[in-house]
């Protein structure tokens, strides 16, 4: 009867120890998970931090290139003028002419700056959208590991009274 009971007392112990193993093992999963979730967490920020300023440089950007495509349309407007034949000697057209140009390249330029910023907005916005569903699982699995955990110590607790 004695024998009986140390060894019930032997497997009891080696239950309490496995039990506390994995206890152990799933605390130090859930700091790595909290840890990990803390990083996203900051990332997620530096990358929010991003778009803003990217979004800040493109309103900027926008407000140049209306300003020139105001002054394009003006320069225009003064070209056709020039060919429809009004009076101004050739030299001040060419002069126009090369304003013209010049405001055309600098449209051109202005104009490939936006689509680039566009593109970039566009891939940042991407990042923080894959960091928020990474973040939201990680938090699923975090919550997982805490429900194991006290399934865990509810059984371990359920097994010491019934033992007693």
């Amino acid at each position: 009867d004695v024998s009986v009971l140390q060894d019930r007392l032997r497997v009891l112990a080696a239950r309490k120890l496995t039990s506390d193993k994995k206890s152990s093992a799933l605390v130090t999963q859930l700091t790595q998970l909290q840890g990990e979730k803390d990083k996203v967490d900051v990332d997620l920020k530096t990358k929010d931090s991003q778009v803003s300023d990217v979004k800040i440089r493109l309103k900027e950007k926008e407000q140049e290139l209306a300003a020139l495509l105001a002054k394009e349309k003006f320069y225009n407007e003064e070209l056709a003028k020039l060919r429809q034949g009004m009076n101004s000697s050739s030299s001040a057209l060419k002069v126009l002419k090369g304003k013209g140009a010049l405001l055309l390249k600098k449209f051109e330029e202005i104009k490939a700056n936006y689509s680039a910023l566009l593109e970039k907005i566009s891939k940042l916005t991407e990042e923080r959208d894959n960091c928020k569903e990474d973040l939201s699982r990680m938090k699923l699995e975090l919550e997982k590991e805490k429900k194991a955990k006290v399934v865990t110590e509810a059984s371990r607790d359920t097994n010491k009274a019934s033992t007693k």
